[in-house]
């Protein structure tokens, strides 16, 4: 008989990584936003692009 509670645990756990990678997503959308309209501001674009251009 398979351990239900083992699964719920599993599942929960599976459901928290999802919704903490699309935190993580949301947080450098906004650094991005933020580093764009500084950049904007101060007409270094170079700064903006080479932040970018980064590999995740």
């Amino acid at each position: 008989m398979p351990n239900t509670q083992n699964h719920q645990e599993l599942e929960s756990l599976i459901k928290r990584r999802e919704n903490i990678k699309n935190e993580l997503y949301l947080l450098e959308l906004a650094i991005m936003s933020i580093e764009l309209n500084d950049a904007f501001h101060s007409n270094d674009f170079g700064l903006a692009t080479r932040r970018a251009a980064l590999p995740n």
